[in-house]
């Protein structure tokens, strides 16, 4: 508080710029400013006991506009004057170093999209103001500059049009023309908003008159497709597959029944594995299995056959024919590894290979099923991870004899036809520059019958004409 009429912030640690200008003006109108600025200095004659008075009425404005923890930097001081420079030594300091943080405030200054643009104005001419205060003038061209390309990359072709011009703005005018365009950005922008929204009302209220008037129309119309549409589950025509009664009647089977979880997820596990791709081997995490089974036969190790019926979830039955153990190299941790399945049973009309999740518990692992994948691990440790598809968990392996025919086919003789019969030099400079191409640096380029064909040439023509 400054005096009995007017009211400041008191001087703290963040404010001198705004409570220097506010206490200025107390001492202005207060007809004391000339006493803090020094302009009168302290007479020697009689009069000096008026100029005591009005100077102690100016320290004491001050002192009232200070925070009690900011009192100790006036305390030495006997005169106002004394107590403005110590203030602005303290808060406004002339140094090198806030030459040069103020300086990069406004080389460095960037405006983001979406920002407020006339806060960035402010802060901007705030920190050329406080130059000025410590007698550093920047240039109006380069202030000019400064500012265009401390805007944001929308306002381009704005920056484009003032530097075609012969002379560029002051940085006042600058300032008002980039409010300006903010403002007609805006008023744009709430434009089309309120044309979108017409356009909308405007189709709905179509779509509801059309919809009215051709609602019977439309009605016939789709029922007539309908009645021509077939069913992929069961064959028939006048539904599709997600209408199927063969599938009401499965829904009303569950619901009358009880059937248990583990079975319901078995014989979904039928209508998921039809949508897995034969890229890869997929192995599927099965609750409800009892032994783990794959449908591969070239897979096996240590293969016997034996004959066993299988009875499955949907009331069907499949052949065991065989038992033996299956090496899966498997992707984890972004490095191979391959696990070993012992007594695998072989199931040939299997779409997708089980893995029996009791089976894996029996050998002292964890399984966890989590949202979106399922972990088996030991002791802490993660050995193998499952991805949920639908409503199952896969593990994916790879398939060993793609891998082998891929490794069979890295020679230099596959990789000459690949590269279009590419010469010998250069295919082995493509080694460190083609990402993919490998085969042993030992190994010679065969000879090419194509290669030899292409580069033969046939003899001329004879000049002389042949006499008859």
């Amino acid at each position: 508080m400054a005096s009995s009429t007017v009211r400041i912030d008191p001087l703290n640690a963040d404010n001198y710029d705004t409570w220097k200008l506010h206490m200025r003006a107390i001492l202005v109108k207060a007809d004391l400013w000339s006493y803090a600025s020094g302009t009168i200095p302290c007479p020697n004659d009689n009069n000096a006991a008026k100029w005591i008075h009005f100077d102690q009425k100016a320290c004491a404005d001050i002192m009232l506009s200070i925070t009690p923890s900011e009192l100790g930097l006036i305390t030495e001081c006997e005169t106002s004057h004394e107590m403005w420079k110590k203030l602005e030594s303290t808060f406004q300091s002339k140094g090198p170093a806030r030459k040069a943080t103020l300086l990069k405030r406004i080389a460095l200054a960037r405006m983001k999209e979406g920002d407020n643009v006339r806060e960035h104005l402010n802060e901007f001419f705030h920190a050329v103001n406080k130059l000025k205060e410590i007698n550093v003038t920047v240039g109006d061209d380069l202030l000019t500059i400064l500012l265009l390309y401390s805007l944001p990359d929308s306002f381009e072709t704005f920056r484009c049009a003032l530097e075609t011009r012969d002379e560029l703005p002051k940085p006042d005018i600058l300032r008002v023309k980039i409010l300006e365009e903010e403002q007609s950005r805006q008023a744009k922008e709430a434009a089309a908003e309120h044309n979108v929204l017409i356009a909308q009302r405007r189709t709905n209220v179509r779509n509801t008159s059309d919809g009215k008037s051709s609602n019977n129309h439309n009605k016939k119309s789709t029922k007539e497709k309908q009645d021509k549409r077939t069913c992929y589950k069961c064959g028939e025509v006048g539904h599709i597959s997600p209408n199927c009664p063969s599938r009401q009647r499965v829904k009303n089977y569950n619901a009358t029944t009880g059937t248990k979880k583990e079975n319901f997820e078995k014989s979904m596990f039928f209508e998921s594995a039809r949508t897995i791709t034969n890229s890869g081997e997929y192995w599927c995490l099965d609750s409800g299995c009892s032994s783990h089974m794959s449908a591969k036969k070239s897979e096996f190790n240590n293969f016997r056959e034996i004959s066993k019926t299988l009875s499955l979830a949907n009331n069907n039955t499949a052949e065991i024919t065989g038992i033996g153990n299956v090496k899966v190299i498997i992707n984890e941790n972004k490095s191979e590894e391959r696990i070993n399945f012992e007594n695998v049973l072989y199931v040939k009309d299997l779409r997708t290979n089980l893995l029996s999740v009791s089976k894996i518990a029996n050998k002292g692992y964890e399984v966890i099923f989590r949202r979106n994948e399922a972990v088996i691990s030991k002791n802490g440790e993660t050995i193998l991870t499952a991805i949920r598809i639908g409503d199952l968990y896969y593990v994916k392996g790879f398939d060993q004899s793609a891998r082998f025919s891929q490794m069979k086919s890295n020679s230099i003789n596959t990789w000459h036809v690949r590269m279009g019969h590419l010469n010998e030099k250069d295919l082995r400079r493509a080694i460190g520059m083609v990402h993919g191409i490998n085969f042993n640096t030992n190994e010679k380029l065969q000879t090419c019958e194509i290669c030899l064909s292409e580069k033969q040439i046939r003899e001329r023509f004879s000049k002389q004409r042949d006499q008859r």
